[in-house]
């Protein structure tokens, strides 16, 4: 099966979770196999006999973690987790593919910013998450899509009010500008009111990345 992977900042105490999480599920997947061969008769088959009971195991083994009867390892607890999240938030759909090259840089996307965990918690920690590659494009599509609304109305702010006086000063600097120059250019741009800001952070807040999913399925996965 071919994987998609992603590195995942979240809470410690998620990342403890889920490690706990994966281990209780590997213990009672271990059990799983172990009665599951005893019922095959696995130890008194040989050669193509064997071979094909062992097939048939991995397959029903496959299936039941899918089904999350099973989660042997943090790519079937996540990705089971993961398809539950992408089902209530109404994502779970085929997405048509991004532009060429906009979701392959490297960082987060134009807009968004890094948030706290659900309940304030710092991303303190990192975590590999490995999932199917179709999941995993799924959820990079659907971030992707979400998002665009927001992204477009915030180019369109930062287009109209820019980055404030104190960058447009500093970048006037950089580019050589006079400092006099620099400060009456940045003086006599517009200035965003309040309200301008407020609606400023609410396209922020509106933009989702594979992130956002990803912790939200550890979440899931956990509680």
């Amino acid at each position: 099966m071919s994987l998609k992977s992603f590195v995942l900042a979240l809470p410690v105490a998620d990342l403890a979770a889920l490690n706990d999480r994966v281990k209780d599920g590997a213990d009672a997947e271990d059990e799983w196999l172990s009665a599951t061969r005893k019922a095959r008769g696995l130890a008194g088959l040989r050669g193509s006999e064997a071979s094909e009971v062992r097939l048939q195991i991995r397959l029903e083994r496959d299936r039941l973690r899918d089904a999350g009867t099973l989660s042997g390892t943090r790519t079937a607890v996540v990705s089971f987790a993961l398809r539950t999240v992408l089902a209530r938030r109404g994502l779970e759909r085929d997405w048509p593919a991004p532009p060429v090259g906009t979701t392959s840089a490297a960082g987060r996307r134009w807009g968004s910013t890094q948030r706290a965990g659900e309940d304030g918690d710092d991303l303190d920690a990192r975590a590999e998450i490995k999932l199917p590659a179709d999941l995993g494009e799924t959820v990079v599509r659907a971030a992707y899509w979400t998002s665009e609304p927001a992204v477009v109305e915030l180019k369109r702010w930062f287009d109209r009010f820019g980055d404030g006086p104190v960058v447009k000063m500093r970048d006037a600097g950089l580019a050589g500008v006079p400092a006099g120059l620099a400060q009456l250019a940045a003086a006599l741009g517009e200035r965003p009111t309040a309200a301008d800001l407020e609606r400023r952070d609410r396209l922020r807040e509106q933009i989702l990345t594979p992130g956002d999913l990803l912790r939200e399925a550890v979440k899931e996965a956990v509680t």
